[in-house]
């Protein structure tokens, strides 16, 4: 079962019963820490384009070679 389902049953559970999160997790078995992870998304997508864009063009080249022909390296 994903996160996200799991995510899910805890808080139809959690409005059904009207009890804590903390005591829902512990009925289900689940750790409460993978129940309330949030994914945190790169705030630097453009770079990250910009990079899998290099990747297809330069097949052979590693990412450090691509990262270092960015000109972003400080090396």
């Amino acid at each position: 079962m994903s996160p996200a389902e799991q995510r899910g049953q805890v808080e139809q559970a959690h409005q059904a019963t009207q009890g804590s999160q903390r005591r829902v997790c512990r009925a289900l078995g689940w750790s409460r820490a993978s129940v309330r992870y949030r994914v945190r998304r790169s705030a630097d997508s453009r770079l990250a384009a910009m990079l899998r864009e290099l990747a297809e063009a330069r097949r052979r080249f590693g990412y450090r070679r691509l990262w270092a022909r960015d000109g972003r390296a400080s090396g």
